[in-house]
């Protein structure tokens, strides 16, 4: 259903961060990444998309761009 809300309207930043929380609840980080920088593209200060963004970082051990996301 992301998808299609993907398609119809692809300047949303919502269906990439739900999307993105799908992935991540599948253990799917690379896509999940790549949805938070989209949304976070659409939507620059969107605190939802930064915060799982450092998630994913802290996951990979990437301190470093965790404390850079949530800056």
């Amino acid at each position: 259903c992301y998808d299609k809300a993907i398609e119809l309207d692809g300047v949303s930043f919502e269906p990439y961060l739900l999307r993105a929380v799908l992935h991540l609840k599948r253990g799917a980080l690379e896509p999940a990444k790549a949805d938070l920088r989209s949304a976070l593209f659409l939507q620059p200060r969107c605190w939802a998309a930064e915060y799982l963004l450092a998630g994913v970082a802290a996951r990979e051990g990437r301190d470093s761009e965790q404390l850079a996301a949530l800056s």
